[in-house]
């Protein structure tokens, strides 16, 4: 299990995000615009097959939030969204695939205005249950 916000004063806010801070328990930020995002520092990622991130935060104004992971430039094709409700601390937990090398996360926090707060951003190993093959039955 990695906790990515561990590194919360390396992270970010290059986008219609007016201030972000560290807090002793995560990342207090300030909503200015229409597309808010911050990102984090590079992390080594290894994992051997696909993955949980849980999100855990709370936002004012509600919506929908993004994940993107990437090793040069965030793309769609590399993210993930998920629905948040206004003034409500919300966990979800995102399935990822298996990634193996040096990786930035991006997160898109919801709405346009107001206060965000990450609280944790953890990657977790995500196991994947294969459906059994099952022999036809035998007449007796």
């Amino acid at each position: 299990m990695s906790d990515l916000g561990q590194a919360v004063p390396a992270w970010m806010a290059p986008h219609d995000i007016r201030e972000h801070r560290s807090s002793a328990d995560g990342l207090a930020l300030r909503i200015n615009g229409n597309d808010p995002y911050i990102h984090g520092p590079l992390f080594q990622v290894s994992s051997p097959g696909p993955l949980w991130l849980e999100v855990d935060l709370f936002s004012e104004d509600g919506g929908t939030g993004q994940i993107f992971y990437y090793m040069d430039h965030p793309q769609e094709a590399n993210s993930i969204r998920f629905s948040v409700k206004a003034g409500l601390r919300t966990l979800v937990k995102l399935p990822l695939p298996q990634l193996d090398g040096n990786y930035r996360f991006r997160f898109d926090p919801p709405g346009r205005s107001g206060m965000a707060h990450l609280y944790k951003l953890t990657l977790s190993e995500r196991l994947l249950i294969e459906t059994p093959i099952w022999q036809p039955p035998e007449k007796p």
